[in-house]
Parts: structure tokens; sequence; C-alpha cells
């Protein structure tokens, strides 16, 4: 059997975007919080179109290596206004909101 640990898919977050160049009379913050809006939406769009593809070929070369694949989805993210991160192993025991 092959065990990887600590092992991440990557995966190219698509096509290059430009600076932010704010117009004349916006203010840089509002530009700023505009855009990185605008990036999330074309990163999250394109790991949603590439992740799964990308997986199931990984899955299909460890079927056809004889490897076993198990998945363990992780997920971390920040509670607004709290320093620490939150990670969930489990899918049963998320955060309450």
């Amino acid at each position: 059997m092959l065990k990887l640990k600590r092992t991440g898919l990557v995966t190219n977050v698509g096509t290059l975007i430009p600076p932010v160049q704010p117009a004349p009379g916006v203010p840089r913050k509002h530009a700023l919080r505009e855009a990185s809006t605008e990036i999330m939406e074309a990163v999250e769009g394109h790991a949603m179109e590439t992740g799964p593809r990308e997986l199931r070929a990984f899955a299909q070369w460890a079927v056809d290596s004889r490897h076993t694949l198990r998945l363990q989805p992780i997920r971390r993210y920040h509670l607004a206004g709290q320093p620490e991160e939150i990670v969930e192993h489990v899918p049963d025991e998320t955060h309450q909101w």
C-alpha cells in the first residue's frame, strides 16, 4: 500500500488577474475590497471546475496502480473577530452557528 501523509493536491488557479487599478475618485480601500471579492469568486469557480476532474484522475491512477485512496475532508476557517483557526475533521462535529 502506498501511504502518503500530509500530502495535498495542487491545482492551477486559472488565468493571471491584472493588478487592481482604482478608478479616479474611487477610494483605494473600496477598490481593493471589490477586487478581492471578484478574485475569490474566480479562484473558487476555477477550483470547483478543475478540482473534481483532477481528483478523479488521481483516484483512477490509484486504482490502476492497485493503491487505496482514502480521503478525509478537513474544514479550516476563522470566525469573524476571533484569531484562532477552527479545524474540523469530523463532518458531524461542525461548529454550531
